[in-house]
């Protein structure tokens, strides 16, 4: 299977995040690149699925479901905000992520780094 974009992963990320995220903007940790998670480029093989900056094509994210938990390595990423709906409390609000999440369990990696890690 080839490269896909964002929108393939939106379900996954509502399922992670809570929110539809694939308006969300990305700012890559290596290039400074700023675009929607819409428009990176998405590669599903397994054992998961890894997001990538579609300038420079460095990895901003991992996923890896595993017994009914989502691991997600957000590490390739300056940030990632998600613009507010009219229900946040106005057209001002953004909920914002930079460089971690607030995890609800932490498992570490291989390479000793946290992974947040969500319940399915």
């Amino acid at each position: 299977m080839g490269a896909l974009d964002g929108n393939a992963i939106g379900g996954l990320l509502i399922d992670v995040f809570g929110a539809d995220m694939t308006a969300a903007t990305t700012i890559c940790g290596t290039c400074g690149a700023s675009r929607p998670v819409a428009e990176l480029v998405v590669y599903r093989r397994a054992p998961g699925t890894v997001v990538r900056c579609r300038t420079c094509d460095s990895i901003l994210m991992i996923f890896i479901a595993r017994h009914a938990m989502i691991g997600v390595d957000l590490s390739g990423m300056a940030s990632l905000d998600e613009p507010g709906s009219a229900l946040s409390g106005g057209a001002g609000f953004r909920k914002s992520v930079q460089n971690k999440c607030a995890p609800r369990l932490v498992r570490a990696s291989a390479a000793g780094r946290p992974i947040p890690c969500f319940p399915r």
